[in-house]
């Protein structure tokens, strides 16, 4: 259904991993460069002919991210790939896809996550059956095949795990941050959560020097997080350190408390806290508090007997939280 086209062809060096030899001058993977990727003018979209074969040493950061070949998941690291594939309820699948670069390092090929002819750093809505995008996607284009047609949600840099809100439908994502900033995003339609350039509430610095960097600030299309926890613990008001957020799901169960009716669960894979976030009728967040402490949950999900289920990698176990 997606990513038909992730092909060794169309990728630039899958024998080397960004993360580990810190190689960020290979060219990103799944866009067309004149020299040692080519491809058919029917897969690539938004095709600049102008600039194919120019610049592409990627060591001055202005490296021409048009020209992306359609269908192509790139992943220039063993990290930050496809987080998740979760149906709707109205019956379309979501598809999270991270930036594919490296987490050691700026790497200027996490750019091509404000493109939205890429399909990296994005949250994707697609037809189960056929694969192609929707009409009523913010970014499509009248071809339902092309990669921008398949877009909901932009600027993501690894969102491992999201949820729909059983109220409105709309998903909610978990976004694991980088050296400062966990997030939890709401995905309203079209909307952009400004990686690489901010990570959290704050400009990124480590991004902010990218010369595209400045001209997106200035366009204020950045949305804010519904909430974000710092690394450091005496910048969070609960005085704990934060690690990765990894989004659970809204509890619509009857085992818990009723203090717990319709709060979001979400927690934090490395130190193990668990959170539920109470929200207020207007979106906003009420109260948030912790849970339990359960390391390395990796997900969790109201099932349909009214329990909150979770899957953890400490013990290989699937656990479930109830009243006693």
């Amino acid at each position: 259904m997606l990513g038909k086209n992730s092909t060794w062809q169309y990728t630039s060096r899958p024998d080397l991993d960004s993360n580990l030899n810190e190689n960020i001058t290979i060219l990103p993977s799944g866009v067309v460069n004149g020299s040692t990727i080519n491809a058919p003018a029917a897969l690539v979209e938004d095709a600049d002919t102008i600039n194919v074969g120019k610049d592409y040493s990627g060591t001055d950061n202005n490296f021409d991210l048009n020209n992306n070949i359609r269908d192509y998941l790139a992943g220039d690291s063993t990290s930050h790939s496809i987080g998740q594939v979760q149906f709707a309820p109205d019956g379309s699948l979501y598809v999270t896809v991270g930036d594919g670069t490296s987490y050691n390092s700026v790497d200027w090929r996490s750019t091509r996550v404000q493109d939205v002819d890429s399909l990296s750093g994005k949250l994707l809505r697609i037809n189960p059956l056929t694969g192609q995008g929707y009409a009523d996607n913010p970014f499509a284009n009248g071809n339902l095949d092309s990669n921008r047609s398949k877009v909901w949600s932009l600027g993501i840099r690894n969102s491992f795990r999201f949820t729909f809100n059983p109220t409105t439908g709309i998903p909610y994502l978990g976004e694991v941050g980088w050296t400062t900033w966990e997030e939890i995003n709401v995905a309203t339609k079209g909307s952009n959560f400004g990686w690489p350039y901010f990570e959290g509430p704050s400009q990124n610095l480590g991004y902010s020097t990218l010369p595209q960097a400045q001209a997106f600030y200035n366009s204020g299309q950045a949305v804010s997080p519904l909430l974000s926890r710092n690394h450091s613990a005496s910048l969070n008001p609960d005085g704990l350190a934060t690690t990765a957020l990894i989004m659970g799901d809204f509890y619509t169960g009857t085992s818990l408390p009723s203090i717990y009716d319709g709060a979001l669960f979400y927690n934090d894979v490395g130190l193990g806290t668990v959170y539920a976030t109470i929200l207020n009728p207007d979106g906003t967040v009420k109260s948030t508090q912790i849970v339990d402490n359960l390391p390395y949950i990796v997900r969790m999900k109201t099932g349909s007997d009214g329990y909150l289920y979770y899957a953890s990698l400490y013990g290989n176990a699937i656990g479930r939280w109830k009243l006693v």
